[in-house]
């Protein structure tokens, strides 16, 4: 059964960046580390497994709206 990973990424005061969903979460960071603007912050990436996609959806879009990562454009205000 497929899973996919809910990630966190942290800054090196533990202020969250960005969240993210990927059933391939190592190679969704080597895209990250080459386009994101966030990257170069990043010091800490914490990972939660969830047993579908849909799961990590729901949970990525909970986490968005009641945590505010500085990064995910969905969480600005005017974001979708």
């Amino acid at each position: 059964m497929p899973r996919t990973a809910l990630y966190r990424f942290y800054d090196r005061d533990k202020a969250l960046l960005y969240v993210g969903i990927s059933g391939q979460p190592i190679e969704r960071w080597v895209k990250h580390r080459r386009h994101a603007e966030w990257w170069p912050a990043a010091a800490y990436v914490a990972v939660e497994i969830h047993a579908t996609e849909w799961q990590a959806l729901h949970a990525e879009r909970a986490a968005i709206r009641s945590e505010d990562p500085k990064f995910n454009k969905r969480s600005r205000k005017g974001g979708k």
